[in-house]
């Protein structure tokens, strides 16, 4: 009996190794509060990749509002001082949202850039959404009020009521999941 436990364990354990795509290193590295150096490399990619995201779109949002203010004034220039105000407006408004959404998402690029390793542990609660009439599914885990968004996979090597310990950067909403193991 011990002997399958014990075997069932080592699955579960080598389960939740290829879905997060961790390895020993990375483990004991992450308990120490800190990445490994694979990790660090993994972080220093994605941050490349968001912050050529964060510029094009902070270029595309100031162009677009940019076009929208030379189309005016070129399609109706005899009538762009009385439209001006109305078209002002509009930019506003629009810069407005758009800048929050540059800001939330500096604020997330901030958060990953501090490379701060945080856990919880508890317990695992498994939880699914059906999105866009059903076509896909989002799978979440939860651990002490902490909810990470995790594929399929992941999904499949959590153990819906046992104990783990997760370790994280702080990337809301979805975190980013650097290893776990099993309490």
């Amino acid at each position: 009996m011990r002997l399958v436990l014990l075997s069932s364990l080592h699955d579960r354990i080598r389960l939740m190794l290829a879905a997060f795509d961790f390895t020993d290193e990375d483990l004991l590295a992450n308990r120490a509060g800190k990445l490994s150096p694979r990790q660090h490399e993994q972080v220093e990619e994605y941050l490349r990749l968001a912050k050529k995201r964060s510029q094009f779109a902070l270029i595309a949002g100031t162009g677009s509002a940019t076009v929208l203010f030379g189309v005016a004034f070129l399609v109706q220039s005899n009538q762009f001082l009385q439209a001006l105000p109305f078209l002002g407006i509009g930019v506003a408004l629009y810069l407005l949202i758009f800048l929050s959404f540059m800001v939330v998402d500096f604020n997330k690029l901030r958060r990953l850039n501090a490379r701060e390793v945080q856990s919880v542990a508890g317990i695992a609660h498994r939880t699914t959404k059906k999105l866009r009439h059903g076509r896909w599914t989002a799978y979440y885990v939860t651990v002490e009020k902490i909810r990470f968004q995790i594929h399929h996979d992941q999904y499949d090597a959590f153990q819906n009521g046992g104990r783990v310990r997760v370790f994280f950067i702080h990337y809301p909403p979805t975190h980013w999941v650097l290893s776990v193991e099993q309490n």
